[in-house]
């Protein structure tokens, strides 16, 4: 197996983080068959640290993504996102409205130390965000330079669609996930690729294809403004149909900046049907790399998501996305062995372990209540903002990309998410 290398130019002893501090759903995480006692067995057994909070609190009626992010901007190291890079995601987040999003996360390498990372905005179809971003939308209220674009306008057609009660999406999509290249993009226009969470679809589900023909007939219409081609509309449906036991498509995503007919897609599956899967759509590995792979990444990890591209067959290189289950959030503590595992492999710099574990903090806006899982929930469950509010910093996951006969690199994905407890 071939690793990138590590890029060591400009690398800067971490700044540690001073005392002032899943593909998930908006469900609070992939379904699992634990139990709710369970959970709680498993979070006294934990050793959590206490957490100092930051020194500003978040007020549970300012929820905009701007207001996030200097919340906790003096908690970021610049190593992991440079002054220069956050400013540029501040802008960004500064033309989105109140209650829009309570969950963002930013896009990282494990290799590099160069303090650039994409940001990433969900947009939920609860707690009236899809609406909020809709009113955004049909308000123009976006930079000029943004709706000088044709694809915000196909944005806007596909968020009308998503939330017309009586439409196919609005039965099928969850929520959304925007992800804007904010790393290494010097555009002011910046236009997001866009990451589709939909009602999972089971192997049971695939066995109907009125369970699924809405995503090639009416959902990539509507992301792209085109239709698929004949060939890449096939592969699709053959991916879904050949969906193994116990699987469960996730998400389907369309980058619209891009002029291609590629849809990635996202399945959650147990490590050992991946391969067999992959083989049934025509994918090779002649090296038989990934099994490798796989054998050592489920050893870390308890939920394994495969990402992968479809055109008129199966792009060669596919992701590999790597968690826990149930969701700890920042009281997890496995990926310390993760982080081992890929620095071992030399596919992460120590720094950039030791900057992601320091980065989960919760901030509470109420210190006289202690954050735990079992009292607070995820804010998009709130009907309203009377409730008191935590933002939680945790490691949503890390994904691996892996090509046949190639290097493989690894990506984190912090995340930020508000919490709220009522009184």
């Amino acid at each position: 197996m071939v690793v990138e290398k590590i890029d060591k130019n400009n690398l800067h002893k971490p700044q540690i983080l001073s005392s002032n501090i899943s593909s998930s759903n908006w469900d609070g995480g992939i379904q699992s068959d634990i139990t709710f006692g369970e959970l709680q067995k498993i979070q006294k057994t934990i050793m959590v640290e206490e957490q100092p909070s930051l020194k500003t609190h978040v007020s549970s009626s300012d929820f905009t993504p701007y207001n996030y992010l200097t919340h906790i901007e003096s908690s970021i190291p610049n190593d992991l996102i440079s002054p220069k890079n956050y400013s540029r995601i501040c802008n960004l987040a500064s033309i989105f409205n109140n209650n829009i999003t309570s969950f963002f996360g930013f896009e990282t390498r494990l290799n590099k130390m160069d303090g650039c990372v994409d940001y990433l905005l969900a947009i939920s179809s609860k707690k009236g965000e899809r609406e909020a971003l809709l009113d955004l939308l049909k308000r123009q209220q976006l930079p000029t330079r943004f709706l000088q674009k044709p694809e915000w306008g196909q944005i806007q057609s596909f968020v009308e669609d998503w939330s017309n009660e009586g439409s196919i999406l609005n039965k099928n999509v969850l929520g959304i996930w925007l992800e804007f290249d904010t790393a290494y993009s010097s555009s002011e226009s910046l236009i997001p690729g866009l990451f589709v969470q939909i009602k999972p679809i089971s192997k049971e589900k695939s066995k109907d294809p009125m369970n699924y023909s809405w995503i090639t007939e009416q959902l990539f219409p509507a992301l792209t403004g085109k239709r698929l081609d004949c060939k890449n509309e096939e592969m699709i449906n053959k991916s879904i149909k050949q969906l193994p036991n116990s699987s469960f498509l996730l998400f389907v995503a369309a980058m619209i900046s891009r002029e291609s007919s590629i849809i990635r897609t996202t399945i959650k599956m147990n490590s050992n049907q991946i391969i067999p899967y992959l083989e049934s759509l025509g994918w090779k590995d002649e090296n038989n790399g990934l099994d490798s792979l796989l054998e050592q990444v489920s050893k870390h990890s308890t939920r394994i998501i495969l990402h992968m591209d479809i055109g008129k067959e199966i792009n060669p290189k596919i992701g590999i996305e790597c968690s826990f289950s149930p969701d700890l959030y920042h009281f997890e503590k496995r990926w310390d062995g993760f982080f081992d595992y890929l620095i071992k492999e030399g596919a992460c710099l120590p720094e950039k372990k030791e900057q992601l574990i320091s980065f989960m903090r919760v901030d509470q806006e109420d210190n006289t209540n202690k954050f735990s899982l079992d009292s607070y929930l995820p804010a998009v469950k709130f009907n309203d903002n009377n409730f008191s509010g935590t933002i939680v910093k945790y490691l949503s996951h890390i994904k691996i990309q892996y090509k046949p006969n190639g290097s493989i690199f690894a990506k984190a994905y912090p995340g930020v998410r508000l919490f709220g407890k009522t009184n």
